[in-house]
């Protein structure tokens, strides 16, 4: 995907590979991701993992 660029969708979108990296570090982290109006100039998401009763 970075190597075939990062295309700006929105003002918000990250378009720059250390950005990126530093927000999927984030994301591990925390455990769940948001798109904070990057593919949407008025939309914010939310993703978390759904896990079974063994996790």
């Amino acid at each position: 995907m970075v190597a075939a660029g990062l295309r700006p969708v929105t003002a918000w979108t990250i378009s720059d590979e250390s950005r990126l990296r530093a927000d999927l570090a984030r994301v591990r982290a925390r455990g769940y991701s948001i798109d904070d109006r990057e593919n949407e100039p008025e939309v914010r998401c939310v993703a978390a993992p759904v896990f079974d009763h063994t996790r």
